[in-house]
């Protein structure tokens, strides 16, 4: 029966890996394990309450690039950035009528994955090194504007966050990190972006 080993880290490394835990595992029983599909919560904000702008429409526009990245994790992620901060603006920011017009910019929205250095060789066999940092960010701006496009006042926030992982991670385990990332920086700009219209937006407040 042929073994189809994904394998991280460099060559030899890797090798003294796959021998180490063959030795290991010899006089075990194969089975099969069955993975179910791995559930998240959803990522809303319904149950937070509205901020009502005197404003004729809020729009929401996504202005950023996303990074080039390592390993392309944007089809494993369980919830993109991008999508929770745009469900964020629909759930939290409400237009009642007015003149003006509110502008929701998510300037950024991305997990990138960078590498980071592991132990090589015999030595590596026997540790489990950080071997991947996550680094998250979102940053959104909120400008109130006029019907010909004049900026009148503008609030903007944005989040960093980082987790580093072990090399032995599974990616259920990497998927929950993820979420974790996107939930704990919209938690941050939930309570930013809040404070800011209360501060700098009272005029066109409901």
């Amino acid at each position: 029966m042929a073994l189809n080993f994904n394998l991280r880290g460099s060559g030899m490394r890797s090798i003294f890996k796959v021998v180490f835990t063959v030795f290991i595992l010899g006089n075990l029983t194969s089975c099969e394990t069955v993975m179910l599909p791995q559930k998240f919560a959803d990522l809303s904000y319904k149950h937070q309450p509205v901020i009502r702008f005197a404003v004729d429409r809020i729009d929401i526009t996504h202005k950023f690039k996303m990074p080039n990245l390592q390993k392309k994790i944007g089809a494993e992620m369980p919830v993109k950035p991008s999508t929770v901060a745009n469900q964020w603006a629909k759930d939290r920011l409400r237009a009642v009528g007015g003149e003006n017009i509110i502008q929701v910019t998510i300037a950024q929205a991305s997990i990138v994955e960078v590498p980071l250095l592991v132990k090589d060789g015999i030595q590596g066999i026997f540790t489990n090194d950080q071997s991947e940092r996550y680094d998250g960010t979102i940053e959104i701006k909120i400008e109130v504007k006029n019907k010909k496009g004049k900026q009148l006042g503008m609030i903007s926030s944005k989040s960093n966050r980082s987790q580093t992982v072990p090399e032995d991670t599974t990616i259920t385990e990497r998927k929950k990190v993820w979420f974790e990332l996107v939930e704990t920086m919209m938690k941050d700009l939930d309570s930013s972006l809040e404070k800011q219209v209360h501060q700098n937006f009272q005029k066109w407040l409901y």
